[in-house]
C-alpha cells in the first residue's frame, strides 16, 4: 500500500471520527463506551422471565406495561442489569405474541404480519373457546393441546371426492368435551334456575335417552364413519341420561332403574351381551350405593 492510499484512509478516519484526543473523537468514544456498558438484551430478556414466572401459572399476560418498566433496584441486586434500564422494542415484539388480547392487537404491534401468520395462530384461539367448556382448567388445557396438534396434522389430499377427518369425528375427544360438560346443560340448569322447572319431566327425558341409546345400538352401520357417530352420540346421550337422574329423588331413580332394566332385556340379545356392562355399572352410582368399577366399552364400537 502506498504513501498516497495510506493519506487517503487516514483522512477518510479523521473525517468520520476527528483526529485522535479531539473533542469530537473523545465525544465518540465517550458515547460508544456508554453504549458497549448497557446490558444486552439477553440480560434483559432475563429480567422478563423472572418477572413471568413471578406470575401466577395459570394467570393470562393480558398487559404488558407491567412486565416492560424499566429494572427496579431490587432488580439490579440480583442481577448485571444496572436500575432504570429500559427494555427494548424487540422484546416488546416477542411478548406481544403472548398477549391474551383480541387479535387486533398482535396485528397492530407487528406480531401478526400477514394472513399467512394469522392462519396459523387461528387455531390457538379457537382451541381456547372450545377449552372455555370445561369447569376443570387441567381438561379444558388438555382440549387446547389436542385441538391444536389436530389442526398442525399433516395428512394426504383425499380420494374420490372424500374429504378430511374434522375433529369433531374423533369419538375419544368429542365424547370427552361433551361428556364432561353434558353440553352445558348443568351450568345452563343451574345458572338459569331451571331446576324445578324439569323436575316433574326427569323421568320422562331419563327413559327418552335410554330408548334412543338402545334403538341407536342396534342400527346397523354402513362404515367405520357411521359407527364413530353411533359411538359418540351414545356417549352424549348417556351423560345427558345420567345428569337427569343426578337431579331426581331416590324413589324417581329407583322406578326408572326397574323400567331401563325391563326395556333393556327386550332388546336383542346382541345389544344385552355389549351394554350389559354399562347398565351395571348405572344402577348402584345412581342409587349412590357404591363406587363404580371401570367399565370397558370397547364391544359397542362393533
Amino acid at each position: 500500500m502506498g504513501r498516497r492510499a495510506g493519506r487517503m484512509i487516514l483522512a477518510q478516519v479523521v473525517a468520520k471520527r476527528g483526529l485522535p484526543d479531539s473533542p469530537r473523537c473523545l465525544a465518540l468514544r465517550q458515547a460508544q463506551a456508554h453504549q458497549a456498558a448497557q446490558p444486552t438484551s439477553h440480560e434483559l430478556a432475563q429480567v422478563i422471565v423472572r418477572r413471568l414466572q413471578s406470575r401466577p401459572g395459570a394467570a393470562p399476560l393480558d398487559v404488558l406495561e407491567p412486565i416492560l418498566t424499566p429494572t427496579t433496584a431490587e432488580e439490579a441486586t440480583r442481577s448485571s442489569v444496572p436500575s432504570g434500564s429500559r427494555m427494548p422494542s424487540a422484546l416488546r415484539r416477542v411478548l406481544t405474541r403472548c398477549l391474551e388480547a383480541p387479535v387486533d392487537a398482535p396485528v397492530e404491534g407487528g406480531a401478526i404480519p400477514s394472513g399467512e401468520v394469522l392462519a396459523r395462530v387461528i387455531p390457538q384461539l379457537t382451541s381456547r373457546i372450545g377449552a372455555s367448556g370445561f369447569a376443570d382448567a387441567t381438561l379444558g388445557r388438555l382440549y387446547g393441546a389436542v385441538y391444536e396438534a389436530f389442526r398442525r396434522r399433516r395428512s394426504l389430499p383425499p380420494l374420490n371426492l372424500a374429504k378430511q377427518i374434522r375433529i369433531g369425528e374423533l369419538p375419544w375427544v368429542a365424547a370427552m368435551a361433551g361428556f364432561l360438560t353434558t353440553h352445558n346443560l348443568a351450568v345452563l340448569v343451574d345458572g338459569l334456575g331451571l331446576r324445578d322447572a324439569l323436575e316433574p319431566r326427569l323421568p320422562e327425558l331419563a327413559r327418552r335417552c335410554f330408548t334412543w341409546i338402545c334403538w341407536r345400538q342396534q342400527l346397523k352401520s354402513a362404515d367405520w364413519r357411521s359407527r364413530l357417530h353411533t359411538v359418540k352420540n351414545t356417549a352424549f346421550a348417556w351423560r345427558q341420561m345420567v345428569f337427569f337422574l343426578s337431579l331426581a329423588s331416590k324413589a324417581v331413580t329407583d322406578e326408572f332403574l326397574a323400567w331401563a332394566e325391563s326395556h333393556f332385556t327386550a332388546q336383542r340379545q346382541s345389544l344385552q351381551s355389549c351394554f350389559r356392562p354399562a347398565l351395571s355399572w348405572c344402577s348402584p352410582v345412581c342409587r349412590g350405593t357404591s363406587a363404580a368399577k371401570r367399565v370397558d366399552y370397547y364391544p359397542l364400537m362393533r
